[in-house]
C-alpha cells in the first residue's frame, strides 16, 4: 500500500484503529475532501481521525499502521506524539500540503505552529477567520 496514496493512508489508519468497513469485495474509492485553505475554520471528519505534533510523527504512525505495527503505532498515542480527534471541536487550518494539513484550534488566533493530519481528516464548516 502506497504511502503518498489518501486512500491507503486512511486505510491504514483505519486498520490500525480497528476499523472496518463492509462491501461485496470490491475496493471502493472514497471521495475526495472538499478543499481546504490556509485561515479556513474547518471540523473533524466523521469516524475517527488522528492529528500529530509534527509532521514527521504523522508519516512515522502512518509507516507503522500501514506496516502492521500496532504496539509502535499505539506508542505513538501513549507518549502524546499522536491523538484522536475530538468530533465536536472547530479548526484553523494553518497551511495545506498534499496530502496533510497543519491546524490549530480555532479559539489559538494567534498560533503560528500546530498539528498534523491527513488532510481528509478535516472538513470545512464554511467559513474563512
Amino acid at each position: 500500500m502506497a504511502l503518498s496514496s489518501r486512500g491507503g493512508i486512511l486505510a491504514a489508519v483505519a486498520l490500525a484503529l480497528g476499523i472496518t468497513a463492509c462491501s461485496d469485495g470490491e475496493s471502493q474509492r472514497a471521495a475526495a475532501p472538499p478543499r481546504l485553505k490556509p485561515e479556513m475554520l474547518a471540523t473533524t471528519a466523521p469516524g475517527p481521525q488522528m492529528a500529530c505534533v509534527t509532521e514527521a510523527d504523522l508519516l512515522q504512525a502512518i509507516t507503522h499502521s500501514v506496516k502492521g505495527e500496532k504496539s509502535k503505532f499505539a506508542g505513538m498515542f501513549q507518549n502524546f506524539s499522536c491523538m484522536q480527534l475530538p468530533q465536536t471541536q472547530k479548526y484553523r487550518i494553518l497551511s495545506v500540503k498534499s496530502t496533510t494539513i497543519e491546524f490549530t484550534h480555532a479559539s489559538n488566533t494567534t498560533e503560528t505552529v500546530g498539528m498534523w493530519a491527513d488532510i481528509s481528516a478535516l472538513e470545512p464548516d464554511g467559513s474563512i477567520r
